[in-house]
């Protein structure tokens, strides 16, 4: 009889488990109410700061999907809220790769030409 009750619990455990690593891998496990897993957070502290969030990670790749109010332990360092931030999926993007953007990092030798 333990036998059984000790495969059962086995079986529940490891299919338990098998769920969240699906979930987390696919994202579909939410981290906030607004914003599941696999998206990014953008704090910002005013609106104006805000703005220039969101568009920093528009330039980066990256779609706003919700807008949030911080949480308490976040409130206390200043910031109002935040955004969440979905990457674009290659089809968005349209073809375009980020390695096709100009580099900031030159190569090679580091003396002025």
């Amino acid at each position: 009889m333990r036998l059984v009750f000790f495969s059962l619990f086995l079986i529940i455990l490891v299919s338990f488990f098998s769920v969240a690593i699906v979930n987390s891998t696919t994202g579909a496990i939410p981290v906030t109410k607004g914003c599941g897993a696999g998206h990014t957070y953008a704090f910002y502290r005013t609106l104006a700061e805000k703005e220039a969030v969101v568009e920093a990670y528009k330039s980066a790749g990256f779609v706003p999907v919700s807008y949030e109010e911080a949480p308490e332990r976040f409130k206390s360092s200043g910031y109002e809220g935040f955004v969440c931030m979905r990457p674009l999926t290659n089809k968005e993007l349209g073809g375009a790769t980020f390695n096709k953007r100009p580099r900031v990092i030159t190569r090679g030798s580091s003396k002025a030409r």
